[in-house]
């Protein structure tokens, strides 16, 4: 059978940035606040993905709430490109 390729797979896109801040509510979940980067380890739940904190604990979070890395260099470089493209004579 064919493997298809989840982001976690990807070789450096690994980590993932959180968007907005979530609070626990249950033992297997982990606290996160917008900013925190995180190693992203399962995604293969659409709603909740299991990642390794900075401080090594691991954790469920909701999928909603994550940024991959390949997401985030396409956002800031759409925004460098729109910066460029406005102080262009």
């Amino acid at each position: 059978p064919e493997q298809t390729m989840s982001p976690t797979s990807k070789e450096g896109f690994s980590w993932a940035w959180i968007t907005k801040d979530y609070f626990d509510s249950s033992d297997d979940e982990c606290s996160v606040l917008a900013g925190d980067r995180v190693e992203l380890l399962n995604d293969h739940d659409r709603h909740w993905w299991l990642v390794r904190m900075a401080s090594g604990k691991l954790g469920y979070i909701p999928a909603d709430t994550v940024e991959m890395g390949w997401e985030r260099e396409a956002r800031l470089n759409l925004i460098k490109n729109e910066e460029l493209c406005r102080w262009q004579p």
